[in-house]
């Protein structure tokens, strides 16, 4: 939205075919079907329904959508808070089995897993990330030369 704000319509002739779109929204607040989805698509952000994208959203929908090259980030249903951080907390999952589904043109390869940084305590201490965070055990401490105690991985 921003690119077509800057360079108007002439954006749309700059998009690959094969281009990837991925919205942090729900489908619906892009492209309403109803009047209670028209209403929380404006109430979430009336720029998504402005004619001046229409088409940018004719570009993405038919198209785009019927090859699985759209997502949206918020799953139908979901009832945003307003909160950014509040959100599916599948979401990123979804999101990284989604684009490994795709091939990076640039390889011929399937797009590796995005790399998910976990909040703390969202895993048991027991979970790899977590351990990489915990101090390490007395096993793993050395001291060195210079009499410092360091870590060992």
């Amino acid at each position: 939205m921003a690119r077509c704000d800057r360079e108007g319509e002439a954006v749309l002739h700059t998009i690959p075919p094969d281009a990837l779109f991925l919205f942090g929204s729900k489908r619906s607040w892009v492209f309403p079907e109803s009047a209670a989805e028209q209403e929380e698509s404006r109430s979430e952000n009336p720029r998504y329904t402005m004619a001046k994208y229409e088409g940018l959203r004719s570009l993405i929908g038919p198209r785009q959508e019927a090859r699985g090259e759209v997502f949206f980030l918020k799953p139908p249903g979901f009832k945003y808070s307003g909160d950014l951080f509040h959100g599916d907390p599948e979401a990123y999952q979804r999101t990284s089995a989604w684009l490994q589904g795709h091939l990076d043109p640039a390889t011929d390869r399937h797009y590796s897993p995005l790399l998910l940084e976990i909040p703390p305590g969202g895993r048991t201490s027991s979970s790899p990330a977590r351990r990489r965070t915990q101090a390490p055990s007395k096993q793993s401490r050395k001291t060195s030369r210079t009499g410092r105690t360091t870590t060992g991985r």
